[in-house]
């Protein structure tokens, strides 16, 4: 709890009702007599200490002595958020879209914060995040019309029973830690840390599913070359059934290439 405006009239009466004068002119105050009498009039205020008193008597003086007010002087900070700001900030954003908050708040000369709230409530911009995606030319438009034409017409129940997708993954067998988005709540730094290897082990699993059943998994610890992805293939086709080899179909790890099994 603060001090009022009455009990800070108080403290500056102390203060000055305390100094001494010097051999050459000059005051000398001191706070403990401030202190002494202030807990001798306002006895209920145990929960202000030496400290705090010290603190307020350092705002209240020079406040008094350049204003004449004990009152807090208001920061007089210029708002920074008026139209020209706001629109020099926009024609920046135009012109280069790009540009990040930190490199912004350069050239603007204001905070990172007030640059994000320019952006968010006087711009209504987002920041939408570049996705990296396969470029379709004009050949590829006809080809995939094709493709799901064909799919439309052969993709019934009977075949779906029929038809395997497979991928693969990666496991950590040392654990996987996330810094962006892993953080430890405390009141103060437990100093964690995660002790890894410098080449951890892993282990990927290569699995094919149709919507009857699934094959695998199939376990690898080498990288995926053409000698080992055929040793799953084998793998795989020796699992499969009479009817799965005869009218069976193979999609490979997603792709749009579609394999007869048989």
């Amino acid at each position: 709890m603060g001090f009022t405006i009455e009990e800070k009239a108080f403290l500056l009466e102390c203060y000055f009702r305390n100094g001494e004068k010097q051999e050459n002119g000059d005051w000398t105050y001191f706070i403990t007599p401030c202190v002494e009498e202030f807990q001798a009039r306002y006895p209920n205020r145990m929960d202000i200490d030496y400290q705090q008193i010290y603190q307020c008597i350092k705002i209240i003086v020079p406040n008094f002595r350049e204003s004449g007010s004990i009152i807090k002087k208001k920061s007089g900070r210029p708002l920074v958020r008026i139209p020209e700001v706001v629109q020099n900030v926009r024609q920046i954003v135009e012109q280069h879209p790009s540009t990040s908050i930190r490199r912004l708040r350069q050239q603007v000369n204001l905070s990172y914060g007030t640059c994000h709230k320019i952006l968010k409530k006087d711009i209504n911009l987002f920041p939408y995040k570049i996705r990296v995606l396969q470029e379709i030319k004009p050949p590829d438009y006809p080809k995939r019309m094709d493709y799901c034409r064909w799919f439309e017409q052969n993709m019934n129940d009977e075949i779906l029973d029929l038809t395997f997708f497979s991928d693969e993954g990666w496991i950590d067998l040392g654990g996987y830690v996330n810094s962006q988005n892993q953080r430890i709540w405390s009141s103060e730094n437990p100093h964690e840390y995660v002790q890894r290897g410098l080449h951890p082990q892993k282990i990927g699993i290569w699995v094919a599913i149709s919507r009857r059943r699934l094959i695998g998994p199939i376990f690898f610890e080498d990288t995926i070359n053409s000698e080992r992805y055929r040793a799953i293939l084998e793998e795989f086709i020796n699992q499969l059934d009479d009817e799965e080899l005869q009218r069976g179909m193979f999609q490979q790890d997603g792709t749009t290439l579609m394999i007869w099994i048989h």
